[in-house]
């Protein structure tokens, strides 16, 4: 059987974004029995298009992330696995529900967080690195993310809110540096467990 070059890269993009993800699960393991995980959380929220980022709309965004560091400092690690789905440019709902045609972007992450607790509220700022994996891509890159949020403690949901950029880079191939540069902006909420 005779394959195509384009399913040979989206087979290796796969094996790459699954051993990326593992390697960062075998890592954070470890770790959060030593450190003590403080805090799990799972979010959604919306993906908002950013200028200059051609081929999306505003669409959603499913994250979970384990916090890691000692409970009396409000310095820790925080590490993020995020699936985000929007609809391609030009394209009708039905399109995106019944054809499968969206951008997809998975991405694992990490980084330090500062929390400060003031009350039953609890800012935070956060910033890292991951290996992000996006629709139309021959493969995983790297790049940079930061943010701000806020947790609330007055309430048994604990709920939290935050708000993040990501960004990374496309195709170096790319004629457009819209394809050279890729952005998320996200806002989400969540509980904390």
């Amino acid at each position: 059987m005779i394959t195509s070059p384009h399913t040979i890269r989206f087979t290796s993009s796969r094996t790459i974004r699954q051993a990326a993800l593992a390697a960062a699960l075998l890592v954070a393991a470890p770790v959060a029995t030593t450190l003590g995980a403080q805090d799990y959380r799972v979010a959604g929220g919306v993906t908002l298009p950013r200028a200059g980022t051609t081929g999306s709309d505003i669409g959603g965004q499913v994250q979970a992330s384990m916090e890691l560091g000692p409970r009396t400092s409000g310095v820790g690690i925080r590490v993020d696995v995020l699936y985000s789905q929007t609809a391609a440019q030009a394209m009708a709902l039905g399109d995106v529900v019944f054809g499968g045609r969206s951008m997809r972007t998975m991405a694992a992450a990490g980084g330090l967080f500062y929390r400060r607790e003031v009350r039953d509220f609890a800012p935070y700022l956060l910033a890292g690195g991951g290996a992000y994996g996006q629709t139309g891509m021959t493969g995983v890159a790297l790049g940079l993310h930061g943010g701000v949020g806020v947790d609330y403690a007055g309430s048994r949901m604990r709920p939290f809110a935050e708000a993040r950029l990501h960004r990374w880079r496309g195709d170096e191939g790319a004629v457009t540096v819209q394809q050279r540069e890729r952005s998320l902006i996200s806002a989400l909420v969540g509980l904390r467990f």
